[in-house]
């Protein structure tokens, strides 16, 4: 008898709980989202986040009794449940704390404008920076005369060039920085930043002139050369600010690590890991202590051992420091600078309008494998400025885009139904000539994620390039007729195979209405009717029977496909995943 009235009150309690759980969740899903300042398709909501109720806990979610809750918190509310001392569930929709940027708080004080300006200057430059001899002659040149401070911005190659340019217009020009210095190590690359009125100096050496990838021989190379420019430029009685191409300067850091590194101090470095010294940020001084360093690593037998600049730097300091005792080394706070790990990943800001960070100096774009990978990163969080070949200001070009809405399944349903959806618009891109523009994706089905925490992006794009960033249409750079051309949400079939019954958001209806599509007639034709617009939107392309099969995609990309049935391309866990 006791047993049967538990199990009934165990029941009740479950039915009680989902009955809560819905209301919350079309409190969430009709809830209006607005924000001033931002084009209709930035106001798609992110994908609502689930509560699953399940006979057994599973997971590590907060777990009270059978109730399993693993991460009910959404972008828009978030929402705890919790059981009280009376064994009584409720649910406390909690203020959402990740306030969100906006993007003129990303670029305040006409940041915007004198990026732009920097972009006409660059492209419009009378005056290219000279050809200097040596360079010694660069670094007078760049530095400033009084303090002799100069930022170096190393090394640029062909493949590194986009990313040279974008440090220029987001941190070094906006910011109004001067006395700073490229260094190029292949005359192309060199003579197309300095047409650009780049100050560039081209550190020539044949074995340098190969881009390639952290792990290559080429990357070892141009990230031991920095150990050499830095004693070069302190050797010659400059204070050196290093920095890498890949990142992003929110504020000037440099009057900060001078007013950290007094006399008395030999450097100041970015924190990695624990009191590991990143040395793609760090300020150096002049001193004997510091010079006799780098002497002692470029002069080491070990430096071919190592791959990296930063792992050979961390491998001698410690021995140098216990040798030197009165070295005089300043960690930068994490909160103030952060690296790619702590900013991106641990803060959970994995877009531009997530969780901003008030207190950042810069965030360094690392921890990510592969260029196209980080470039992805940087655009997704409109830190991104590089247009080259009208990538953003193109007024003409027509695009395709799509929603993944958040459904009430299992995590693993996710990559399985994103795949399809992702497969689907590529061929409709194909078939189209319309640029896809990649929505948000879902991780472990608990939040938002940008299409590289999922997918091989650098192996995506060898064999699909005719793609953007889902953030495109928000940069400052597309222009204002792109944003307004948008059509309705269109559906193009007449179900979704989940059901709509399973799906739990859609596009905001504010943001135009959701039209059904049936497929008649041939896709050509109903694309044909929508062609007017810039921005064809569909709701969803979860379907595999609509519009299309794996079959038809193998005849516009044969590579594609290929590296899809191989798994090649789409994977549960990428290099670049954001979930641990």
């Amino acid at each position: 008898m006791e047993t049967t009235r538990h199990r009934m009150s165990s029941q009740m309690l479950r039915w009680m709980v989902a009955l809560v759980c819905c209301v919350t969740f079309a409190y969430v899903i009709v809830a209006p989202r607005t924000q001033e300042g931002e084009a209709a398709f930035a106001e798609d909501p992110p994908p609502v986040q689930m509560i699953r109720i399940d006979e057994e806990p599973q997971g590590e979610g907060i777990s009270t009794g059978k109730l399993n809750h693993p991460m009910a918190s959404a972008l828009l509310q978030s929402a705890l449940i919790e059981q009280n001392k009376t064994n009584e569930i409720t649910i406390r929709n909690m203020e959402h704390e990740n306030r969100n940027w906006t993007i003129d708080q990303l670029y305040p004080q006409n940041g915007i404008q004198v990026m732009k300006q920097a972009i006409h200057d660059m492209r419009t430059c009378k005056h290219p920076v000279p050809h200097y001899a040596t360079f010694k002659a660069a670094l007078d040149a760049n530095a400033s005369p009084q303090h002799k401070v100069i930022t170096l911005a190393a090394v640029i190659d062909h493949g590194y060039l986009p990313i040279a340019e974008n440090i220029y217009i987001t941190s070094f020009r906006r910011h109004f920085m001067q006395n700073f210095l490229y260094v190029c190590v292949d005359f192309e690359a060199c003579e197309a930043a300095r047409l650009q009125c780049m100050p560039v100096f081209l550190y020539m050496n044949a074995s340098h002139k190969d881009s390639g990838d952290m792990n290559s021989q080429s990357f070892r190379e141009k990230s031991m050369l920095k150990l050499q420019l830095a004693y070069e430029a302190m050797a010659a009685g400059y204070t050196v600010f290093l920095t890498d191409l890949d990142v992003f300067f929110f504020r000037n850091p440099l009057p900060k690590l001078l007013d950290l590194c007094q006399e008395s101090c030999d450097l100041v470095g970015q924190r990695d890991v624990g009191q590991v010294i990143n040395t793609g940020f760090m300020l150096l001084r002049p001193t004997n202590t510091t010079i006799r360093f780098y002497h002692e690593m470029l002069t080491s037998p070990k430096r071919d051992e190592f791959m990296h600049d930063q792992t050979f730097f961390n491998y001698m300091f410690p021995n140098f420091k216990s040798r030197h005792r009165s070295t005089k080394v300043i960690l930068l706070s994490e909160e103030e600078f952060p690296e790619g790990r702590n900013y991106f990943r641990n803060g959970r800001r994995f877009f531009y309008d997530s969780n901003p960070c008030e207190k950042c100096f810069e965030v360094h774009n690392n921890w990510i494998v592969g260029t196209r990978a980080k470039t992805l990163r940087f655009q997704e969080h409109l830190m991104w400025m590089v247009d080259d070949g009208g990538y953003y200001s193109n007024p003409d070009r027509k695009y395709l885009t799509y929603y993944n809405p958040a459904v009430l399944k299992s995590p693993d349903d996710y990559f399985e139904w994103e795949s399809v959806a992702l497969r689907n618009a590529v061929f409709l891109s194909e078939l189209t000539g319309r640029t896809l523009i990649f929505p948000r994706f879902h991780a472990n089905a608990s939040f938002a994620a940008p299409i590289f925490s999922i997918f091989k992006v650098n192996l995506f794009t060898m064999y699909f390039h005719n793609h953007r960033e889902s953030s495109f249409l928000l940069s400052p750079l597309v222009p204002d007729q792109v944003k307004k051309s948008l059509s309705p949400w269109l559906k193009v079939d007449k179900e979704f195979h989940i059901g709509d019954k399973g799906l739990l958001s859609f596009p905001d209806p504010q943001n135009g209405e959701v039209l059904r599509l049936e497929k008649d007639g041939s896709l050509q034709e109903w694309v044909k009717e929508f062609d007017k617009y810039s921005v064809i939107r569909l709701a969803s392309l979860y379907d595999p029977r609509a519009p299309l099969n794996m079959t038809s995609l193998e005849e516009v990309q044969p590579m594609f496909v290929q590296k899809m049935r191989q798994n090649a391309i789409v994977k549960k866990y990428s290099d670049n995943n954001i979930i641990s």
